[in-house]
């Protein structure tokens, strides 16, 4: 059966048993293994191989299903998005409607980082439907935006679950230092005379008593830090916190836009995981309007560093620096747009138009090996989910997605058109580009 024919076949979850063969499977595995199979059952990845040796696992009853050639990846996992929570504001959809837009954009595992009370009721109801297919984790909300408190410690009534395979835990806890969603970005440099250092919401020693009472309760602390004033005060509050002992909560920093020499060995020095922007974070102060391509004036000590993934990359090899989206404040839902930019550094206008990035930006470019392992692997190692998602191996849980393109073999500039054609979650098939669609009843899936 072709893939397109097996778009049209039935989608039940669990038990059912699903080959997929003669394809091109990046496993984005230790060895970044290239295979031409896969075989799933009970949800989960059984053998990934030759063509040959993944069809003797094949049963009576087993779907077989041709790949003619496509490629393979894992599931994107998007480690801080609000596309859930922001989605009926922002996008004007609802939670269905949301879930879809993720999926077609092979989004199949993420952190859901605003969750407040009357948010975690909705999305327990929307779990209890049945009708929940991402995973996801939730971050409770133990500040607002604007770094005032919100309901005391009512998070803690919440512990954290972090069962295999389940579609919605509860994560940890968000807490805000600095501006970008309301005020301004903490910074230690004015961006030019007179215009100020921005808002620092919170101090260390508010973070170290958070990560102290988490530490207790069992929740990972994710902080926003755009700002390099606000990044230095998350890193100390995280180190008072965990008073000497190791990170094993992963208690982690979220933005890291600006993030200068001096405190990049922090980061593996305490133990904390950075995870970055994939589109080039220009800061507004910097930009004359939002459409621009070039800041109004020219700021050295800021273009060493801003979005600097490169140096964090080189310097934290064995800290798994991972990607976010921040959907929809940053946008478009499009990771592997996002990765076009990663890679290419150039920015693309709401007209169309291209903004040629300068010097000191491509100097921030990243491989697509990278980057990709960035929105897998590291991602999903962010979340509490390295042993379940990230790549394609035995023993892991089947999600995966299919694409137009290569993103190895494309040129960078062709990153930006790569598109998924099929999204699958735990052997089910939950998106289809196509009419029918891969797995799916009358081309749609339940």
């Amino acid at each position: 059966m072709g893939l397109l024919a097996a778009c049209g076949g039935p989608a039940e979850p669990g038990g059912r048993s699903v080959v997929l063969f003669n394809g091109r499977i990046i496993t984005m595995d230790d060895g970044l293994g290239v295979a031409e199979a896969v075989a799933i059952a009970n949800e989960r990845i059984l053998r990934v191989g030759t063509s040959r040796d993944v069809l003797e696992l094949a049963a009576p009853g087993t779907e077989m299903v041709d790949l003619e050639g496509q490629v393979v990846l894992p599931g994107i996992v998007d480690a801080h998005t609000h596309i859930f929570n922001d989605a009926e504001q922002h996008l004007s959809l609802d939670l269905e409607g949301a879930q879809g837009l993720a999926l077609e954009n092979g989004i199949t595992t993420l952190g859901d980082l605003y969750v407040t009370p009357e948010f975690l009721a909705k999305m327990n109801a929307f779990e209890s439907s049945g009708k929940l297919k991402v995973r996801t984790s939730l971050y409770l909300t133990h500040v607002t935006n604007c770094g005032a408190e919100q309901q005391g410690n009512w998070w803690t009534a919440h512990p954290p679950t972090r069962r295999v395979g389940e579609r919605l835990r509860i994560g940890g806890i968000k807490v805000f230092m600095d501006g970008g969603t309301c005020g301004r970005p903490a910074v230690s440099v004015e961006f030019e005379p007179g215009s100020g250092f921005g808002d620092l919401h919170r101090s260390a020693g508010d973070v170290a008593k958070a990560v102290a009472t988490a530490e207790q309760t069992g929740h990972q602390t994710v902080i926003h830090a755009i700002g390099d004033r606000a990044v230095q005060a998350a890193q100390d509050g995280i180190a008072l916190g965990l008073q000497g002992r190791p990170n094993t909560l992963r208690h982690r920093i979220d933005h890291n836009a600006l993030v200068p020499a001096s405190l990049i060995p922090r980061y593996a020095e305490i133990g904390i995981q950075p995870v970055v922007f994939g589109h080039f974070p220009l800061l507004r102060e910097m930009l004359p309007d939002p459409g621009a391509c070039v800041p109004t004036h020219r700021n050295e000590f800021y273009e060493a560093f801003l979005g600097n993934t490169r140096q964090l990359l080189d310097q934290l090899p064995g800290l798994r620096v991972a990607w976010h989206g921040d959907d929809p404040w940053i946008g478009p839902v499009s990771p592997f747009r996002e990765l076009y930019n990663m890679v290419t550094r150039v920015r693309r206008r709401v007209d169309g138009s291209i903004c040629t990035p300068a010097d000191w930006q491509l100097k921030t470019r990243i491989t697509v090996e990278e980057g990709l392992r960035m929105m897998t692997r590291n991602s999903a190692y962010a979340l509490f989910r390295e042993d379940e998602v990230g790549s394609l191996e035995p023993g892991k849980l089947a999600d995966l997605i299919v694409v137009t393109a290569n993103p190895f073999e494309v040129a960078p500039d062709d990153l930006w058109d790569v598109e998924v054609t099929m999204t699958m979650i735990g052997g089910e098939v939950v998106f289809c580009r196509t009419q029918p669609a891969p797995l799916c009843p009358d081309g749609q899936p339940d």
